[in-house]
């Protein structure tokens, strides 16, 4: 078995990086409350905290999907990863959006970024929904052209992100595993004979 027929690998890298954002989203709740003094500002950032933990946790579980050996298919973890992701955009977004308008942030482009967010996520899930319908049509060859940029660029991103060396860092290696992965698994014969 080659390393990338390993389905568990980009697994356990999504379950450590939800850890990693369950952490981050304490660390939030902490500066919350350490650090803010009226009480709208700690509830909107309470409820920006409260957005990466669910997250954080969506991430968790599907990692531990994989990483258990539940979800072996590589279209599965395509089409899975891609919901996961909208899933947490959406979710993301959401509880920022809330948290900033509690918070009273003036800054209307960080506002008005938050619903693009929540727009993008929404184009993720329905993304995602296509490729696992079963039928191969030329929506899905677009589909496959897209997704196998984008997980290049998130790669090379993910890469990027390493320096400075710090926590931050832990993530951005563990993202660029399940890229790579998942750029990998994009051009598997089970998921181009799905898509292609």
């Amino acid at each position: 078995m080659s390393l990338f027929d390993n389905t568990k690998i980009p697994g356990w890298a999504l379950f450590f990086a939800g850890i990693l954002m369950i952490i981050s989203a304490l660390i939030g709740f902490y500066d919350a409350f350490a650090e803010h003094d009226g009480a709208g500002d700690i509830t909107g950032y309470i409820i920006v905290a409260v957005g990466s933990l669910l997250a954080g946790l969506v991430y968790f579980g599907f990692g531990n999907s994989v990483r258990s050996g539940s979800i072996t298919n590589k279209l599965d973890i395509v089409s899975r990863m891609v919901l996961t992701v909208a899933i947490c955009t959406i979710i993301n977004a959401f509880f920022s959006l809330i948290g900033q308008v509690l918070i009273e942030v003036q800054d209307y482009g960080a506002l008005g970024m938050d619903v693009v967010y929540i727009i993008l996520g929404i184009v993720l899930a329905w993304i995602a929904n296509k490729i696992g319908d079963g039928k191969v049509d030329t929506i899905d060859k677009i589909m496959w052209i897209i997704l196998v940029v984008v997980f290049l660029v998130l790669f090379v991103v993910s890469l990027l992100a390493i320096l400075p060396i710090g926590l931050a860092s832990i993530e951005a290696v563990l993202m660029a595993i399940i890229y790579v992965f998942l750029l990998v698994f994009m051009f598997d014969d089970e998921v181009k004979n799905k898509m292609l």
